[in-house]
């Protein structure tokens, strides 16, 4: 199996895992925390999940977060009965918390699903400007002291020195963003 299968297949495997472990190891806690509560927490174990870069193991973490939630923290417990009106819109809203998720995930487009040519492409470009702003500002370039003045004579070197196409200046500037 390929490292990025090995990757996917142990994401999904904490999607699918780390809820109910963790809706588990809350239940000493059932009286003294409320429902919305052991929610966020669940929700934040969905988003942990969404670290691997994974949309199939945020979604599998979402529906197992509120099955989870609902047989171990709504009445009757442990069992996937719900009696209370407010912990099935809790459930749900958990849910659409895991679902929003991996929409978000998929819209930003993962690094985990960037070929290894694009993120060659990437390096370069940074590695690029890096080297431009040190050259043009006399310093080494961090984040935090890039302006837009900065992008601006940048695209501008782009245009006029490097004689780039208009592609591949927007390419270059699209991974600065």
């Amino acid at each position: 199996m390929t490292r990025t299968g090995w990757r996917t297949w142990l994401a999904f495997a904490a999607g699918i895992t780390a809820p109910p472990a963790v809706a588990a190891a809350l239940v000493p806690l059932r009286a003294t925390i409320d429902n919305a509560n052991v929610a966020l927490v669940l929700a934040a174990v969905v988003v942990a999940v969404a670290m691997t870069g994974s949309r199939g193991a945020v979604l599998a973490a979402a529906a197992s977060a509120t099955v989870w939630f609902d047989f171990f923290h709504t009445r009757p417990y442990e069992s996937f009965t719900v009696n209370d009106h407010d912990d099935v819109v809790t459930a749900l809203v958990l849910l659409a918390v895991g679902v929003l998720v991996a929409r978000c995930l998929g819209a930003c487009g993962a690094q985990a699903e960037r070929s290894p040519l694009t993120i060659k492409n990437y390096r370069s470009d940074l590695d690029a400007f890096a080297a431009w702003f040190e050259n043009t500002n006399g310093e080494p370039m961090e984040p935090t002291k890039v302006t837009p003045t900065d992008l601006r004579r940048f695209k501008r070197w782009l245009v006029e020195q490097q004689r780039l196409k208009p592609s591949s200046v927007n390419r270059k500037l699209a991974t600065l963003k």
